[in-house]
């Protein structure tokens, strides 16, 4: 249904929507939050 409902989106949007994806994913999804994420998971662990 997503794709469906963003084939009728311009192209303009889309642009939009792929920026704003491709920046939240250089921000959250850093060598050093994926760092942090797995101390935090080897602590529970211990």
């Amino acid at each position: 249904a997503d794709v469906v409902d963003a084939l009728a989106l311009g192209p303009d949007e889309l642009q939009r929507i792929g920026e704003a994806a491709r920046a939240r994913v250089m921000a959250e999804h850093t060598a050093q939050h994926r760092g942090d994420q797995l101390l935090r998971l080897l602590e529970v662990s211990a």
